[in-house]
């Protein structure tokens, strides 16, 4: 899709006032590739293309250590950074008609610190705990944010920020207990920050910093119940073990919402939308 980029179709803007009157011509955004330099853009003659493509560098460390014969503590860290990104926004560059330019010059960073805790109570119970810090940010206009996998409506100035995904601060809990008549009982607690989202005005432009709100804290407490089994008045399964589960996401049925009214000229404006209700989820699986 990058390398064929200066063959798409051509954004054509046009502004209307209240009365659905044009306030000017159309304005016609040429795709052009462009190499990135520290002080400005050089646009690339017809049929050249760039010449780099992004790259990713990641690492980790872990560290184990064994405190009692039932608690076991993990420490780590992993970074991940991505260069030359490739990017595309609208820009008008000194003497050149309204673009929309392509360069290569995006990057985003990864990088999380997680310590777990592994808790085995007894031979019927075990319990995990893990908490990460992490930070994600980078250039929101990526290609593949912007055209994967629709090609966006609305395509924005580029900003280095928060990016969509970002998560500061994240408590998970989980763990197994067998219960009576062979049940197993499979709870997971998840609490963390809301995603970030923008606010826009009615022409969709920025309005404060990009991904500078977030939604509410997400809290969700699920449980899966599973109990294995066998039916043996059927040849065909009868050497076989059946496993019966039942899956209950956000017992709590706490409001956690996918989406916001994030437009300021609304009168919903920071309303919450599309929240996440409590649902069943029956499995039977067949154990070779």
């Amino acid at each position: 899709m990058a390398g064929s980029f200066t063959s798409n179709p051509e954004r054509v803007l046009t502004f209307y006032n209240p009365e659905g009157t044009p306030l000017g011509p159309p304005l016609t955004l040429e795709n052009v590739y462009a190499r990135a330099f520290k002080k400005s853009d050089e646009i690339l003659p017809p049929g050249q293309d760039l010449d780099s493509t992004p790259y990713n560098v990641t690492w980790n460390a872990e560290v184990d250590r064994q405190i009692q014969s039932r608690v076991t503590l993990r420490f780590s860290y992993l970074s991940s950074r991505t260069y030359d990104l490739f990017l595309v926004g609208p820009q008008r560059l000194p003497g050149t008609n309204p673009l929309l330019l392509m360069t290569n010059s995006g990057g985003s960073h990864y990088g999380e610190f997680e310590t777990t805790a592994l808790v085995r109570t007894s031979k019927f119970a075990n319990m995990n705990f893990s908490y990460v810090h992490s930070s994600s940010r980078g250039d929101l206009n990526s290609f593949s944010q912007e055209y994967v996998p629709f090609e966006q409506p609305i395509i924005h100035p580029n900003f280095y920020s928060a990016l969509n995904s970002d998560v500061p601060n994240r408590l998970i809990a989980w763990g197994q207990f067998q219960l009576p008549w062979k049940i197993t009982a499979s709870p997971v607690v998840d609490l963390h920050n809301g995603f970030p989202y923008s606010a826009v005005d009615a022409l969709q432009n920025y309005v404060g910093p990009p991904n500078s709100l977030r939604l509410p804290t997400f809290m969700s407490f699920d449980l899966r119940l599973s109990k294995d089994f066998r039916i043996k008045f059927l040849p065909w399964v009868r050497n076989h073990t059946i496993r019966g589960s039942l899956g209950i996401y956000n017992v709590t049925n706490h409001l956690n919402p996918r989406d916001v009214y994030n437009n300021v000229t609304s009168p919903n404006f920071g309303h919450w939308a599309g929240p996440q209700h409590r649902f069943l989820d029956p499995v039977v699986d067949m154990v070779y």
